[in-house]
């Protein structure tokens, strides 16, 4: 059995597996976070089992498990005993528990998985850490971040195929700092001050990009899948250091949709709206009270004395990057 350890937001976690093929697909996608320290009691464990065939979704879900959600492949379960919680996540070639209370998670991934090694890391297993992360007040939040020529905070939110990415290479290019672009996480400092950290790892670009904008020309990608490729941006736009430091407050608040028109253009939004948004982009944002209440507290406070707007993306931000950087400046 072989280990990767890491560490993140302070929790040490300890990804177990016997496949070789399993452990260079996560010690690749976790590098950002990797801890050379020997982890005698990490915090969180996750052990995953490559299988040629996965049991069942009836034999590995309990009778009687409550049926929470479908996200497009992913059903999501839970099962209460007394004061025993666990979640089951099941697709047609994963299947994980995961126990929050103990901070364990066991996975079982197909043969199969392999293909699409990028999808398996970052969005099957992310999943899970996301969870296990939640019951020790780490809140997952899926935006952007972007650090201006000023040094504010801009987060960059909205569901996926909203804009995020191009918007936030586009702005990396232009010469600010893009240090996430998808996702942060909330955390309270020891003194209870909100600190907000990039969720580190390679930038998912549309691939046309690559050889369409200049600033691109030395992206190394390292995954392809459908029209994107994941590009080693932190190295890139050298911006490591700053995706590793807490940030306490946003500057503004930005919700792109794409427009189709020629040019783009900024509308303001209003402060609930605009929070409304944000917790929809939250994820298990419903889970556990206390720490939905915990969350909303820490996101209030990060946003503050924010502006919010929406900015319509036309063509003009794919055709010249440059674009976004003098429609944002401050």
């Amino acid at each position: 059995m072989s280990v990767f350890a890491f560490e993140i937001c302070g929790l040490p976690v300890a990804l177990s597996t016997s496949s070789d093929s399993l452990l260079q697909i996560y010690s690749d996608y976790f590098r950002y976070y990797r801890s050379d320290a020997h982890l005698s009691q990490p915090l969180l464990k996750l052990s995953l089992k490559l299988a040629k065939s996965l049991p069942t979704q009836a034999s590995f879900v309990p009778a009687g498990a409550e049926f929470l959600a479908q996200s497009g492949l992913v059903s999501f379960w839970r099962w209460q005993h007394q004061e025993r919680e666990q979640f089951f996540f099941c697709t047609d070639i994963t299947c994980f528990r995961v126990e929050p209370q103990r901070g364990h998670a066991i996975g079982f991934v197909s043969e199969a998985a392999l293909q699409t090694p990028h999808i398996l890391a970052n969005t099957y297993t992310f999943v899970i850490l996301l969870l296990l992360l939640r019951w020790h007040g780490r809140y997952h939040l899926h935006t952007a971040a972007v650090v201006s020529p000023r040094e504010s905070l801009h987060l960059i939110c909205g569901a996926p195929r909203a804009g995020k990415s191009t918007l936030t290479t586009a702005l990396a290019v232009s010469g600010w700092q893009a240090i996430s672009d998808d996702g942060i996480l909330l955390q309270a400092s020891s003194t209870g001050r909100v600190e907000a950290y990039a969720f580190k790892r390679d930038f998912h670009i549309a691939a046309e990009l690559l050889q369409k904008w200049e600033g691109l020309g030395k992206a190394i990608s390292r995954h392809n899948y459908f029209d994107r490729s994941c590009v080693n941006a932190l190295e890139l736009f050298s911006v490591e250091h700053l995706a590793n430091q807490p940030f306490t407050k946003a500057t503004r608040v930005i919700l792109p949709q794409i427009t189709g028109e020629k040019k783009s253009w900024l509308e303001p939004m209003s402060p609930s709206e605009a929070m409304q948004r944000l917790i929809e982009q939250s994820m298990f944002f419903p889970l556990w009270h206390k720490h939905t209440q915990r969350q909303i507290a820490l996101l209030t406070a990060l946003v503050k004395d924010a502006s919010f707007l929406r900015l319509h993306a036309g063509t003009d931000i794919w055709e010249n990057p440059a674009c976004a950087g003098e429609l944002l400046a401050e």
